[in-house]
């Protein structure tokens, strides 16, 4: 039988990361029962912004059905995360500043190959290749940058971005202005974690107001 469903594609903040998920809600699972239909959540922690790609060729690849119409939600994570690909065992291994003290490979990437141009140059690749895809499969796609600024190529379709692209972290904010994570952490901001979880994870109350602001958003 035919059904209306919603994806969640992203990192930890989609994944709901610094939850107690045996009763607290991630806002895709709010999502999915304010519009009465079935969510299911496919992000991965620690992953980026390219990592959407697989993770949505994972989807068409294996669960998806052509009689349902699909809704996909895309967290948009910090530009410089990327992945590679493990030479042994063609494991995914997943890139990061933060990361890189722990690998000689990934420090090297930070030292040698990345810089801000090229964090916008696959941030446009990438969702280019997404909207190609959901096309193809006909999944209707929604983009919703996370606590980065972006700049997107005139080619992206920009009016599948939540607040023309402004990072979601603005409504955290009472007058929507943009400010930095780590300044909402230091503000100890009503939806972030701090104090002894000072990872920048939205909250059960951060998952409730993005939820609300998507709600009003996306259109099913």
């Amino acid at each position: 039988m035919a059904a209306d469903i919603l994806l969640g594609f992203g990192d930890s903040w989609t994944h709901g990361d610094d939850l107690d998920l045996s009763y607290e809600k991630t806002y895709m699972q709010l999502l999915g029962e304010q519009f009465g239909i079935e969510c299911r959540n496919l992000s991965k922690p620690s992953t980026s912004i390219p990592h959407l790609i697989v993770q949505l060729r994972e989807f068409v690849e294996t669960q998806y059905y052509p009689r349902n119409q699909y809704h996909a939600v895309f967290f948009l994570s910090a530009q410089e995360r990327t992945f590679l690909y493990d030479d042994e065992d063609n494991h995914i291994v997943n890139v990061s500043p933060t990361s890189a003290k722990d690998s000689e490979r990934q420090d090297s990437y930070y030292r040698s190959i990345y810089n801000p141009p090229l964090g916008t140059f696959n941030l446009n690749v990438s969702i280019l290749a997404l909207q190609q895809i959901c096309s193809a499969y006909n999944i209707k796609d929604y983009y919703v940058a996370g606590w980065q600024e972006i700049n997107l190529w005139r080619q992206v379709d920009q009016t599948k971005f939540f607040n023309h692209g402004r990072p979601v972290t603005t409504v955290f904010t009472e007058d929507n202005t943009f400010k930095q994570l780590n300044e909402l952490r230091d503000e100890n901001n009503m939806y972030i974690t701090h104090a002894h979880r000072p990872s920048g994870h939205p909250n059960r109350q951060g998952h409730a107001k993005i939820a609300q602001a998507l709600g009003q958003w996306i259109k099913i």
